[in-house]
């Protein structure tokens, strides 16, 4: 669910006992993101505020997030207006999506002042601003000068006023005979009436009004009645009421594959199906939601210059291995050219000066084949041309082979190596990615600051580590190394392999226990779950997954890491949700 003005009601409404409490210490973890740490009742409490392009987010955590060891400039700035401050109240103006925390402290002469300090949660708009009681920008995490914008200027000591949002109005404020009259005289569907008439409403929420009221969400104002349009309203009111209002509010997360794909302050039937954990507060809401996606986010960013340099590669491979194989093509009727010159050293001798063919009987087929020739040389000369361009297209053929097959070798590697980097959670795994690659020659290795290449002193990357619903053991690998390693050295002759069928994937493991002959049924499917899970399946609900028992796999000579082969083996389809499994 987008960050609407609805969930950040239900997080105001969280954050409103933060009034009255002083602000006990300031950091800033990086350049889009303030924390603001109180002391409480329940101990030390920090307000995260995040005004990232991507993914801004409010939330109070307990976790201490870390800082850089010099303080930024805006940072230092909101330490001086703020330290020490006593936050009077936290709003939010309407469903705007937008946190006003005001407060009071004493400014450079000594005298009290009131200051806010705004929170915009507005997508590539986000922004994080200090103003003082004369409504004038103090600071901001994000300067937007006159040539970025000239509908509103975000700089120090300019005028601070809410972005106009564009023909939306305060459902708040609205009283249902003005709603339903909007509705009435509006031409579009009602969950895009929804969405785009008024504050704070997202998609999300829209298509929720439609499912609880069983209204088509493509119906327009021609096609509901009075009734219909009264339950819209009502309906939407009522998810506004319950996520601000509640006492007992218990925010969902929605899961699929054991990854969280939805959140939202109250319960959401457009989501009935997928797995559900209900949280506390809306904060614990948010972290849960956002944590593996913030992982997901930073490493995206992290690996994303490696990740165009492997697409770059991959797709010149691509590109090489057709032009590759239109050449091998090419190289078939090599075949064509020796027969003619074996056919003119047995019936040569008929051709006259001057002939430009001749028809000859092939000996190994007894059909008609007509030669073209050169009439300005002999049979003999001619004979020797067509088996020189034999020998010729012979030689091209085993070059291309060669180096058809050294590419395509490549491009399996370079795809599983953009399937690891999916799967890359640390910057270990991200090292280890990139020492495979610098081995290959596809990369450079990163230098130390002594001009001595890198020898690996990030923190060591392990294997992932399950355990199957009847406690078998399951290890998946997150790159080329680790898969090598999983087959050949941590599993055993007796123990079962599992890869995705066809597409790039992760190695995976199924330790056999002493004593016994074969896992269980569960076990070889929560296997298989692994290996679709951890494959170019991830994003699907099934996969097909080969398995076989490690005896049976081999590594051709001179391969790349994580490149193995096998002749026989079972299959099986598979869902790729993995949230039964226990990960150690």
């Amino acid at each position: 669910m987008p960050f609407d003005g609805i969930t950040l009601s239900a997080l105001v409404r969280e954050l409103k006992p933060l009034a009255g409490q002083r602000i006990t210490k300031i950091s800033q973890p990086d350049s889009h993101s303030v924390t603001l740490a109180f002391r409480t009742e329940k101990g030390l409490r920090r307000l995260f505020l995040s005004a990232d392009p991507s993914m801004p987010l409010l939330y109070v955590t307990d976790t201490n997030l870390r800082s850089p060891d010099a303080a930024p400039a805006f940072c230092m700035l909101l330490r001086k207006y703020m330290q020490g401050a006593r936050v009077e109240a936290v709003t939010q103006p309407g469903l705007e999506r937008a946190v006003r925390i005001s407060f009071r402290h004493s400014d450079e002469l000594g005298d009290i002042r009131n200051y806010t300090l705004v929170t915009e949660l507005m997508g590539k708009h986000s922004n994080i601003i200090l103003i003082d009681d004369n409504d004038r920008v103090i600071d901001a995490i994000r300067h937007v000068p006159p040539s970025m914008s000239s509908v509103r200027i975000v700089l120090p000591g300019s005028s601070y006023f809410l972005p106009e949002t564009k023909d939306k109005e305060d459902f708040l404020s609205a009283t249902p005979e003005d709603f339903m009259r909007k509705l009435a005289s509006s031409a579009l569907p009602v969950s895009e009436f929804l969405n785009v008439s008024w504050q704070g409403i997202s998609r999300v929420v829209a298509e929720e009004v439609c499912a609880r009221t069983r209204v088509s969400p493509e119906a327009t104002e021609d096609r509901l009645s009075p009734a219909e349009m009264s339950s819209v309203y009502l309906a939407l009111r009522g998810i506004i009421d319950e996520a601000a209002l509640s006492p007992d509010l218990s925010p969902p997360v929605y899961f699929r594959n054991g990854t969280p794909v939805e959140f939202s302050p109250v319960p959401l039937s457009t989501c009935e199906g997928l797995d559900v954990r209900r949280c506390e507060t809306m904060s614990e809401a948010l972290i849960l939601y956002y944590s593996e996606r913030q992982t997901r986010e930073r490493m995206k960013q992290k690996s994303a210059g490696l990740r165009k340099t492997l697409s770059s590669i991959l797709s010149r491979d691509v590109k090489k291995l057709s032009l590759q194989e239109k050449q091998l093509r090419d190289t078939e009727k090599m075949e064509r050219f020796r027969t003619y010159g074996e056919l003119l050293l047995i019936y040569g001798y008929s051709v006259k000066p001057g002939d430009t063919c001749i028809v000859a009987e092939d000996y190994r087929t007894g059909e008609n084949v007509k030669i073209p020739l050169d009439p300005t040389l002999s049979f003999k000369q001619n004979s020797e041309r067509f088996f020189s361009r034999y020998n010729k297209l012979k030689r091209t053929k085993e070059n291309l082979t060669r180096l058809t097959e050294d590419v395509k070798k490549e491009i399996v590697m370079l795809e599983s190596v953009l399937q690891s980097l999916d799967m890359a959670e640390t910057d270990g795994d991200l090292a280890e990615i990139r020492r495979e690659l610098a081995e290959y020659g596809i990369i450079k290795a990163a230098p130390t600051k002594a001009g001595r290449k890198a020898k690996g002193n990030e923190a060591p990357s392990d294997p992932l580590h399950f355990l199957s619903r009847d406690g078998h053991h399951i290890y998946a690998g997150k790159n080329n190394r680790q898969n090598d390693y999983l087959t050949f050295s941590l599993a055993k002759p007796e123990d079962y392999w599992f890869h995705a069928k066809g597409v790039p994937g992760a190695h995976v493991i199924l330790k056999v226990n002493e004593n016994e002959d074969m896992p269980s049924d569960s076990a070889f499917e929560d296997a298989a779950a692994v290996a679709a899970h951890f494959s170019g399946y991830r994003d699907q609900d099934k996969g097909e997954v080969d398995y076989v028992k490690k005896r049976e796999i081999r590594k051709p000579k001179g391969s790349y890491a994580g490149f193995v082969v096998y002749y026989t083996n079972y299959s099986m389809t598979i869902s790729t949700d993995i949230s039964a499994l226990t990960q150690e």
